[in-house]
C-alpha cells in the first residue's frame, strides 16, 4: 500500500485558496477535531477533488498535528 503524502495534498490544493493563516488566526472557525475533519471534507467537495476517505483523514491528521493539536 502506498503512503499518502498529506503535505503534498495540502500544498497542491489547500494553499491554492488560502495560506496557513487560516489555521493560526485568532478567530478560526474550527474548534474540534470533528469540525476540522468536516472542514477538510467540505473544501475537498467544493473543489471537486474526489479524494478518498483516507486522503481526507491524512490531511486532517496533518493539519491537526501542525496547527490545531486537538485531542483525538
Amino acid at each position: 500500500e502506498e503512503a499518502i503524502d498529506a503535505q503534498a495534498l495540502v500544498d497542491q490544493n489547500c494553499t491554492g485558496c488560502h495560506g496557513s493563516e487560516v489555521y493560526t488566526r485568532d478567530e478560526r472557525r474550527v474548534e474540534s477535531l470533528d469540525a476540522l475533519h468536516g472542514q477538510v471534507r467540505m473544501c475537498e467537495q467544493n473543489l471537486e477533488l474526489t479524494w478518498f476517505d483516507d486522503q481526507v483523514d491524512a490531511v486532517t491528521t496533518l493539519l491537526n498535528r501542525e496547527y490545531y493539536n486537538f485531542e483525538p
